[in-house]
Order: C-alpha cells, then structure tokens, then sequence
C-alpha cells in the first residue's frame, strides 16, 4: 500500500497518529533547543521531518482537512539540512540529502519530474537553489579528495552521494569541477 487508504484507516486512529507526530516533533524541536550548535539534532529532525510529511499527506483526506502542508514541511527540511551542513561542513550525507531534497521539493512544486538528459527542471529552478546544489556539488568534490581524521566513514563514500545526485541531470561542465 503506496498510501494510507481512507477507507482502511480509522479518523481515530488517524488523529493519534498525528498527534504522535506533534509530541515527536516537539521531541525533536527539545533536542535542537538543547543543543544548537550540534549538526546531529538538526539532521535527525529533518529526516523525521521528510517522514513526517509523507505520512501527514495520507492523513489528510482520513481527517477531511483540505489542502498540503508539504510545502511548509519542505521549508523547514531545508532549513535543519542547511543548518546541519553549516555547522558540519564534512559530512556528506546531509550535503547529498540536502541537494537530494532541495531538487526533490522543487520538482515537486514546479510539477516538472526529473528526465535524464532533460535540463527543463534545471533551467526552471530559482537561481539560489541552483547556487546551493553547485556550491554541494563542490563540497562533495572537495570530500572526496580530503582525509577525514574523525571518526567518519571513509572520504571515498562521499563518492556515493555525489552519484546518487547524478539522476537529477546538473550541468556537468561546470568550472567547479574541471581539473587544473
């Protein structure tokens, strides 16, 4: 099942749901607000946040609310996987997430799904998501060519995400990432 199916899932047990999420996200909101300067927190709360949007919008028609509060979900994921990069610049899988979720979110909205080899949804994006994803792009490059001394995986799986952004068809001559 794809989809919370209204006619499976009881207005009850729809509005205990929702009100788990409440209490997780207050939870996770506690987390952030004890410790603002650690990426972990912001990180967590977005990954929650994307399966929190996913399962509200099924939700929805169960508790006959009208509209999508997707967007105001994917402003907030933004903001936490921005804040976590920010304040761990080293980490590539909230820099692969955060490029992976800037594109997703705008596709979504501007109703252009991502076609290999089309550069429509590339074109269409608003320059300062294109500057986000390119300035990702270079700090995936940068990881995968630096020596990681922390306790991290190694550099090489920055590799992983970078490729996992290759379905989004990102101009691929750009000057960040030419050899010298």
């Amino acid at each position: 099942m794809d989809r919370l199916d209204a006619k499976v899932l009881q207005p009850a047990a729809a509005a205990v749901a929702r009100r788990s999420f409440q209490l997780a996200r207050a939870d996770l909101d506690r987390a952030v607000a004890v410790a603002p300067k650690d990426p972990e927190p912001y990180r967590k709360r977005a990954i929650s946040l994307c399966w929190m949007r996913e399962i509200d919008a099924g939700l929805r028609p169960v508790l006959k609310e009208a509209g999508d509060a997707r967007e105001q979900f994917n402003a907030d994921i933004v903001q936490d996987l921005q804040t976590a990069a920010r304040l761990d610049p080293d980490d590539y899988y909230t820099i692969g997430w955060l490029m992976f979720f800037q594109f997703a979110a705008e596709a979504e909205r501007l109703k252009i799904g991502p076609m290999p080899g089309d550069s429509r949804l590339w074109r269409a994006l608003p320059e300062h998501i294109r500057k986000s994803m390119v300035d990702s792009l270079a700090a995936l490059h940068r990881l995968s060519r630096k020596r990681i001394r922390r306790r991290r995986p190694p550099p090489s799986r920055s590799s992983v995400a970078f490729a996992s952004c290759s379905w989004a068809s990102l101009p691929r001559r750009s000057r960040t990432f030419s050899r010298r």
